[in-house]
């Protein structure tokens, strides 16, 4: 993806601007805007990989964001 589209998917995704998301927020979008990709399981799991190899707090952050797509 370009630097373009994923500024677009993040904003998206923060869909209240606090420049960190929430699982609710990562579920929101995919039921909202990716239904075929909706599976909690793996959406858990991408979502606990990534708080671990991050900061491990409860949020995805910018920085760690290519990591949660990646998952």
């Amino acid at each position: 993806r370009s630097n373009a589209q994923l500024k677009e998917l993040w904003t998206c995704l923060d869909f209240n601007g606090n420049n960190i998301v929430s699982l609710a927020e990562i579920d929101k979008m995919a039921v909202e805007r990716y239904p075929v990709l909706n599976h909690k399981p793996a959406l858990m799991r991408a979502y606990k990989a990534t708080i671990a190899s991050g900061n491990d707090d409860d949020w995805v952050n910018k920085r760690e964001f290519k990591s949660l797509l990646a998952y």
